[in-house]
């Protein structure tokens, strides 16, 4: 069952992208007929970012797929020159630098996840201080628009720090996992010492990026749940729930798939088969979010226009 659930992942991702594509032209086709170009309107163009989160995680759990197959396959995969601790061309190298492979394919779509979710705290942030600036110019003060404004910037500003560190976070493990494991695949026996280091400190280095990643996530998560409960009746015209889950679930999906590996029988897989199954079933998922994307971020509704007379205000 697992070559066959492999083999729908790449069909899933053309779907995805096919989804992903159609559902990023209706926003284009809203900012073309509106005029002033996508600079004009800043709603449509953090919509387009965050729609393009499924098709990234896709794309890299495919590539995850392909790793795997290339294990199953005994293929070299242009890391030929991989070698193990004593300096040798096995298969054992190989089955090793390809399950890093797999893991670093993911931490760059982590990192693309984590800017989506930026993007959709400063949509709901812009949302926000546009409802409160409506309410304290119907009061007619200015006292009470500088108050707003005022507080507003604050209330960025201490969401926004979270988010930061949960980027931040996401962009070091990335960047330290892509460079450690270039070096490995393309150096070979020149970076045998190296190499070694890296091995030999690896677990330290998984447990403290995913302590960082753990406080990171849950502080930015945490500031942008609370904001929304906060300010959820500004937020009504917004719809965040949906627009919420289409930014978060995948990784809820990849977290609750990772768990189901320890049940039976998926518990009796080995590493290749549960990575395998693991990243082929996040390639359907995917297709599902792409899915969910289209019913969250309609861009005819009516907040865009809201977004965009508050900022021709403000400029």
């Amino acid at each position: 069952y697992l070559r066959n659930l492999s083999l729908v992942a790449p069909v899933c991702l053309v779907l995805t992208f096919l989804v992903s594509l159609c559902n990023t032209l209706r926003h284009v086709y809203v900012v073309h007929c509106k005029r002033g170009g996508i600079n004009g309107h800043p709603g449509h163009d953090s919509a387009i970012l965050i729609i393009a989160l499924p098709l990234i995680y896709s794309l890299m759990s495919f590539k995850s797929v392909v790793r795997m197959w290339q294990i199953c396959s005994n293929a070299k995969g242009g890391i030929g020159d991989i070698v193990d601790f004593n300096g040798k061309h096995t298969w054992e190298a190989r089955l090793v630098m390809f399950q890093i492979m797999f893991k670093t394919n993911f931490m760059v779509a982590d990192v693309y996840e984590a800017w989506a979710l930026f993007q959709f705290a400063w949509l709901t942030l812009q949302v926000i201080g546009t409802q409160r600036r409506k309410r304290a110019e119907a009061e007619g003060s200015d006292a009470s628009l500088k108050e707003e404004d005022c507080s507003q910037k604050g209330i960025e500003s201490l969401t926004m720090q979270g988010i930061y560190l949960f980027i931040i976070g996401c962009l070091l493990e990335s960047v330290y996992y892509l460079v450690t494991s270039s070096v490995e695949a393309f150096a070979g026996p020149a970076a045998l010492g190296f190499n070694i280091k890296v091995h030999a400190i690896q677990e330290q280095v998984h447990y403290f990026f995913l302590g960082v990643g753990s406080i990171a996530s849950s502080a930015a998560i945490g500031n942008v749940v609370t904001v929304e409960l906060t300010f959820h009746e500004l937020l009504e015209e917004f719809k965040p729930s949906g627009k919420f889950w289409s930014t978060k679930i995948l990784v809820s999906f990849a977290f609750v798939q990772s768990l189901l590996l320890y049940v039976p029988p998926l518990n009796s897989l080995s590493v290749t088969e549960s990575n395998l199954f693991y990243a082929s079933l996040l390639c359907i998922e995917c297709f599902g979010v792409s899915l969910l994307h289209w019913v969250a971020w309609n861009p005819r509704e009516a907040w865009y226009s809201t977004l965009v007379a508050h900022f021709n205000d403000k400029s």
